[in-house]
């Protein structure tokens, strides 16, 4: 049984041609802090609270972090800010983040036998939100839909980052971004191949709880947001 972490990537790409494949990657973005102290920065709640009014970023301490499940590597990597990271998540070279957000109105689903409950959970309004920036402290926000829309607490995700690269995937669909802050799935497909370069930060959403699966997104030039599963392994 596969039990590695699930992981979701998101990152600027372009298809790789037969005649790029051997093609030199631009020179590697600087490193700097890319994950953040255990307190928020007002910058990125800042722009948080603006673009989607009544959410805030998670707290360290909202998100499930099982060490033994998801190894010591993983685990020190993401323990300091599971739920933001920043980077350079598109070709511009001005800084991103990306962040686990969810609103504070608590809700409660139940099951019932015969009247009675005999389960419940409760869970909040969440969203993985990428944000670019446009300078000055100014960012564009948009959600990815249908992930960690109603989290509960404490979560089993957490976020990541990885650096410019290549990377193989069966695409499974596409999404506009070009639509507010809400993208637009436009279609639903068979599975088809593709090897992609990566020139900009992948961002990595992992299930931090056992569970065999990985799925990428990756950002291409435009507006469209491909999801994939990996097949590089």
């Amino acid at each position: 049984m596969n039990n590695k972490p699930m992981k979701i990537f998101i990152a600027t790409v372009l298809v790789v041609s037969a005649t790029q494949t051997n093609q030199t990657l631009s020179d590697p973005l600087p490193e700097k802090v890319f994950q953040l102290r255990s307190s928020i920065s007002d910058e990125y709640q800042d722009a948080i609270s603006k673009a989607f009014p009544g959410y805030q970023i998670l707290s360290p301490s909202e998100i499930l972090l099982p060490k033994k499940e998801m190894g010591s590597k993983l685990y020190n990597k993401v323990k300091v800010s599971p739920s933001l990271i920043v980077g350079k998540f598109n070709d511009d070279q001005i800084g991103d983040f990306a962040a686990l957000i969810r609103n504070s109105t608590k809700k409660t689903d139940t099951v019932t036998m015969d009247g009675k409950v005999i389960a419940s959970h409760d869970f909040y309004g969440g969203s993985l939100v990428v944000c670019y920036g446009l300078g000055e402290a100014k960012y564009d926000c948009s959600r990815i839909p249908r992930l960690f829309h109603e989290p509960t607490l404490p979560a089993n995700f957490a976020l990541n980052k990885t650096g410019p690269g290549k990377y193989s995937c069966a695409i499974l669909r596409e999404l506009n971004m070009d639509n507010d802050r809400e993208p637009f799935d436009i279609a639903y497909g068979e599975k088809r191949n593709a090897n992609l370069v990566v020139h900009a930060d992948v961002i990595n959403f992992i299930k931090t709880t056992n569970s065999g699966e990985k799925l990428q997104f990756f950002f291409q030039p435009g507006t469209d947001l491909m999801e994939c599963v990996d097949s590089s392994d």
